[in-house]
């Protein structure tokens, strides 16, 4: 149990420096309607005065690379869902080529679906669909567009956030402020550690403990959420080594899950791709790391999902409003509602 309980306060790190940036409380956050209206314009202002023109200004540079990073990695589409529509009320439609109503795009691409490939699955009828969104919220449905708003992508975050600081020992009071953000490559690799020894001796057992079961939803949140699997590329092979594996039914190198559902890809409509593929494809990942492609299956380890996150907040800021004089307790809720989904590996970006 000691030795439990040090992996999940080494955990910890993973959001310390989101603690420093929201010291004030600012974690118990309220859902209050003037405060969630105030951000909502915030956002929607963004997008509409800033978002796409006069790339040669820094700020709506800044704006314009934050919203499209926002829009892909969080698989939204504007503020709120089926919002589109907001985007023809903007000073970038006005710029953009085409004849209005035929082909002129009316969302960006960073609104569109993409495959595992990273390659659009069809960006033509996610800009220019003409007999369902985006040119209108009924109609024939768009399968390569995004209907989630990027304000509602966080929706389900204080649960979810909840539950990970249990698994991840922020629930304790035992952490304070770092002195330093940057910590060691000897730190970065006790985190790495601390991520695989949980996985592979806590994760998917014993869940009638309650510190095994918060560990369990926790990364099949993150896993879920992230779109990664395992803590490194291609790391497929630690649930083989792990309690979960020993406990899973089935014939080895036949029908037994290599991998848990979390790590499988899921499409728009929340459907698994298919999760047999994902979980026991013996020509290829997860058997090994070679062989055929798998593209129902996650290659992305959930470490360096968050890589980029420290240059992703920093443009995020700016693009909703941070730079004015908004107050600190709304920044942070405007921060949180957009990266609720990447919070939980907040140290591990940091610690690249």
């Amino acid at each position: 149990m000691e030795e439990k309980n040090a992996i999940i306060f080494n955990f910890g790190t993973f959001l310390m420096i989101f603690c420093v940036l929201c010291m004030d409380g600012i974690l118990a956050l309220d859902s209050s309607t003037q405060e969630s209206d105030e951000v909502k314009a915030q956002l929607r202002d963004s997008l509409q005065n800033y978002y796409g023109v006069n790339l040669h200004n820094s700020n709506n540079r800044a704006i314009t690379e934050a919203w499209d990073k926002a829009q892909e990695k969080m698989s939204c589409c504007a503020v709120e869902d089926q919002s589109w529509l907001i985007y023809r009320g903007s000073e970038w439609y006005k710029e953009q080529p085409g004849v209005e109503g035929y082909n002129k795009p009316m969302v960006p691409p960073s609104c569109c679906i993409k495959d595992k490939y990273d390659r659009f699955i069809n960006r033509e009828k996610c800009q220019t669909f003409k007999t369902g969104p985006p040119s209108r919220k009924s109609g024939e449905a768009n399968e390569a567009l995004h209907y989630r708003g990027c304000f509602f992508a966080g929706e389900d975050f204080p649960e979810e956030y909840d539950e990970l600081l249990v698994a991840i020992g922020i629930r304790t009071n035992e952490i304070s402020t770092p002195d330093s953000s940057t910590p060691s490559p000897q730190e970065s690799d006790k985190v790495r550690a601390q991520m695989f020894e949980s996985l592979q001796n806590y994760y998917g057992i014993n869940l009638d403990d309650s510190s095994n079961r918060a560990i369990t939803e926790a990364w099949d949140k993150a896993q879920e959420n992230m779109n990664c699997c395992a803590v490194e590329d291609q790391s497929w092979g630690i649930y083989r080594g792990s309690e979960w594996y020993k406990q899973q039914p089935g014939v080895e190198g036949y029908n037994k899950p290599m991998v848990p559902s979390s790590c499988c890809i899921k499409n728009q409509y929340n459907e698994y791709v298919d999760l047999e593929k994902c979980q026991t494809f013996k020509t290829g990942p997860p058997s090994h790391n070679s062989g055929e492609a798998n593209e129902a299956l996650h290659y992305k380890g959930c470490f360096h999902a968050g890589q980029d996150f420290p240059e992703e907040y920093d443009e995020l800021l700016v693009a909703i409003g941070i730079r004015t004089g908004t107050s600190s307790r709304l920044q942070c809720k405007i921060m949180t509602i957009l990266w609720c989904l990447y919070v939980a590996l907040l140290g591990t970006s940091a610690m690249k």
